[in-house]
C-alpha cells in the first residue's frame, strides 16, 4: 500500500473508530472528516502534514507516524461564556486513546499508540459566534 493513499485511509478508519465508539468514549457528537459546518456543535478531524516512515523493513513493512488535529466547535449561545467546555471532548478523546493502547485496530494497519502532542487550545473565534478549540495527536502505526 502506498504512503500517499495510506494517510487518507488512516483518517477514515480513525473517524470510523471514533464514531463507532462515540458513546463509550463520551463524546457529545460524531466526528466529521475535514469538514466544518458554519454553526452549532461539531467535532472534526484533519490530517496534518508531517506523516513519515520511521522504520522500513526488508519485506516492505514499515512503522509510520500520522499526525492529525481534532477540532471541537460550539456557538457562543451553547458556551454561555464557559470556554473551558471546548476542552472537555478533546481531553476525553486523549484519555481514551491513552487508556486503550494496544486495543485499537484498523484494517491492514496495527495502531501502536495514539498520543496527544498538542494540548487543547483556542483555534479561532469567528464573527458568526462560533468558537473552535483544537488538540493535536500523533498516531504511530505498523503497516505490513
Amino acid at each position: 500500500m502506498s504512503l500517499i493513499t495510506l494517510p487518507f485511509l488512516i483518517v477514515v478508519q480513525l473517524a470510523n473508530y471514533i464514531n463507532d465508539n462515540q458513546t463509550t468514549i463520551g463524546l457529545p457528537c460524531p466526528v466529521l472528516i475535514e469538514d466544518r459546518e458554519t454553526t452549532g456543535e461539531q467535532l472534526s478531524i484533519n490530517a496534518m502534514a508531517g506523516g513519515k516512515k520511521l522504520k522500513q523493513y526488508v519485506d516492505g513493512a514499515y512503522v509510520g507516524n500520522f499526525p492529525f488535529a481534532v477540532q471541537y466547535q460550539l456557538s457562543q449561545a451553547q458556551l454561555g461564556g464557559q470556554y473551558a467546555k471546548l476542552d472537555v471532548p478533546l481531553w476525553t478523546l486523549g484519555k481514551h486513546f491513552e487508556s486503550n493502547l494496544g486495543k485499537i485496530t484498523f484494517e491492514h494497519t496495527e495502531v501502536q499508540k495514539i498520543e496527544m502532542t498538542g494540548i487543547p487550545h483556542s483555534l479561532t473565534r469567528v464573527a458568526n459566534g462560533i468558537s473552535i478549540n483544537q488538540a493535536i495527536f500523533l498516531l504511530q502505526y505498523y503497516n505490513a
